[in-house]
């Protein structure tokens, strides 16, 4: 019996140091990728030519999973040698800016480090209120700037700055409420933008 595990512990062993010096990565293949290098991805999850094939398995990704950029990662074995590392990196759709730090601002939320600036770009004070930024930009396509504090938002875009409390208000006037019989208009000097704070009573505008 005893002979017997031996022979068998031996085997393993043998089939393990086989796999590495018989059925070594050729080559790995990194795809999707746009922020991340290939060269960070692979020495992050420690797959490169020359480690053993047959020892590439999903939990080498866990390095990659834990990053913000990574929405989602596989791995594939397209065949003997070969390996690709098939990545979906998140992309910033804004820049949020904190005195002199900045970080993108991902379609679901994500904040991204590192990230090139991206319009809108989002200031404010407080909690970033990250759901209603997301649907300013969304219902605003054309904004350039967002700021926020508690008493409300503004938004500007070329010729145009509007302000209002809540987003349920801002996204009632882009949807075409912004014309009611309590609508008041003030022309003023100077910019050329014109000004609209939008309320629950109407729309007050200045040029």
């Amino acid at each position: 019996m005893i002979v017997r595990l031996l022979l068998i512990v031996l085997g393993l062993a043998t089939v393990g140091v086989a796999s590495r010096v018989l059925l070594p990565t050729e080559e790995v293949i990194v795809a999707g990728n746009r922020h991340l290098s290939d060269a960070e991805i692979r020495a992050r999850t420690g797959l490169k030519p020359g480690t053993p094939w047959l020892w590439a398995w999903p939990y080498k990704l866990k390095a990659l999973q834990s990053d913000p950029w990574v929405k989602q990662v596989r791995l594939e074995r397209p065949k003997a040698g070969k390996l690709r590392i098939v990545l979906a990196e998140r992309q910033p759709i804004a820049t949020l800016v904190r005195g002199d730090q900045r970080q993108g601002l991902a379609a679901d939320g994500t904040f991204l480090p590192g990230a090139p600036l991206v319009k809108p770009v989002l200031e404010g004070v407080g909690v970033v209120p990250v759901r209603d930024l997301l649907a300013l930009i969304q219902t605003f396509p054309q904004v350039q700037k967002i700021s926020f504090n508690p008493a409300g938002y503004s938004l500007e875009w070329e010729g145009m700055r509007v302000w209002g409390p809540n987003i349920m208000e801002l996204q009632r006037w882009a949807q075409g409420s912004k014309m009611s019989a309590s609508t008041q208009t003030v022309t003023s000097t100077a910019t050329g933008t014109l000004m609209v704070s939008v309320y629950s009573w109407g729309v007050s505008q200045r040029q």
